[in-house]
């Protein structure tokens, strides 16, 4: 009885040390991935409202909905872009090299 309480025990052991190192495997590939994944959970929660609304009111175009918020979204990303580029002040560009007086 006493051997067969063993066994499982060592069973036990190598289920959760292969578990781990598994789980430090996955982690180690994922883990120059992880920022993205971040943002990409963050941006299908904030989107998340604007495509149920889409998705009713294109119930048989699912994927003309889909390009449409996707359209919506980068043509509100790129725009600020260029907006901050238009704004920003270029003589007094903190990336601009100056020239120091000799």
């Amino acid at each position: 009885m006493e051997d067969v309480y063993q066994s499982r025990i060592y069973a036990v052991i190598f289920f959760l040390l292969a578990a781990l190192g598994v789980g430090f495997v996955c982690y180690r590939v994922l883990a120059p991935f992880l920022a993205a994944i971040a943002w990409a959970i963050v941006l299908a929660v904030a989107f998340q409202k604007p495509w149920s609304f889409l998705e009713r009111r294109m119930p048989r175009h699912r994927n003309l909905a889909a390009a449409l918020l996707t359209l919506a979204i980068a043509a509100g990303c790129s725009s600020r872009q260029v907006c901050w580029q238009a704004c920003w002040p270029t003589r007094s560009s903190p990336w601009r090299r100056r020239s120091r007086p000799t």
